[in-house]
């Protein structure tokens, strides 16, 4: 029966390399049918099979985690690529993009400078990304004042993750009431549960655990009747909730 299997791992491989080889598809499908024969076979056909519109989440999702594997880097890569066929803006945010994702703060900041000039200047969107890189580098004074710039040269610009991103910014430079105050009025519009698990962190480092435990029952009675598709885009945040209610209880 051992060889049985093997032989079934060597055609499934076999298989996958010359439909590859084919259909010119990606190379990397054949390293993952190396690594994992019959669900890397399973995954390539479904994928390269059937219509992105009929693939389902979880695929996707399982998907990402083998390329991730199979080429760690792939995003940073093919940003960087991009930008050095051509230094256009759009470029230049989606190399600043991966770099910040891949956790090169520095260098993802100095790309969302760059583009921030001329008729970009003020733009909205690049400077809330800049903000989130200035955060992530726990430089917080200075993404709470390019939230502030922000709101200063576009008074019309709303973005919840902007008001969640200032709120952890005032928290961190513990200027407690303030973000209290923020994460009071966010939590009533925000929409998902990572505004209510983050408020419910900072409670608890502010010694306010009664208010965090609240928080934190409330909102696990909402996911208990909430939609699957909510459950699903949710779930660390939930994992989160959990956690800490446990701390609590």
């Amino acid at each position: 029966m051992h060889y049985v299997g093997l032989i079934i791992h060597i055609i499934l491989i076999v298989i996958v390399g010359l439909s590859v080889i084919r259909n010119n598809n990606e190379r990397y499908w054949i390293f993952i049918a190396l690594m994992f024969p019959v669900i890397g076979a399973l995954v390539y056909f479904l994928v390269n099979g059937l219509s992105s519109a009929t693939v389902s989440r979880k695929s996707h999702n399982f998907l990402k985690v083998i390329e991730n594997i199979a080429q760690p880097h792939k995003s940073l890569k093919d940003a960087e690529l991009d930008f050095e066929r051509a230094k256009t803006a759009n470029n230049e945010i989606s190399l600043a993009d991966a770099l910040l994702k891949e956790g090169l703060f520095t260098q993802a900041l100095e790309h969302y400078h760059n583009v921030l000039n001329g008729f970009n200047k003020n733009e909205p969107n690049i400077m809330l990304k800049l903000a989130a890189a200035y955060f992530a580098n726990k430089s917080f004074a200075q993404s709470r004042q390019t939230l502030d710039d922000l709101r200063l040269h576009n008074p019309d610009f709303n973005s919840q993750e902007g008001h969640l991103l200032y709120a952890k910014n005032l928290a961190e430079l513990q200027d407690t009431a303030a973000a209290k105050n923020e994460f009071e009025a966010l939590i009533n519009y925000y929409l998902g549960y990572s505004a209510k698990v983050s408020y419910a962190q900072y409670l608890i480092k502010f010694g306010d655990k009664a208010r965090a435990h609240e928080i934190l029952t409330q909102l696990l009675a909402e996911a208990k009747i909430a939609d699957q598709f909510v459950i699903e885009i949710n779930k660390a945040a939930l994992s989160t909730a959990k956690s800490l209610l446990k701390t609590l209880d």
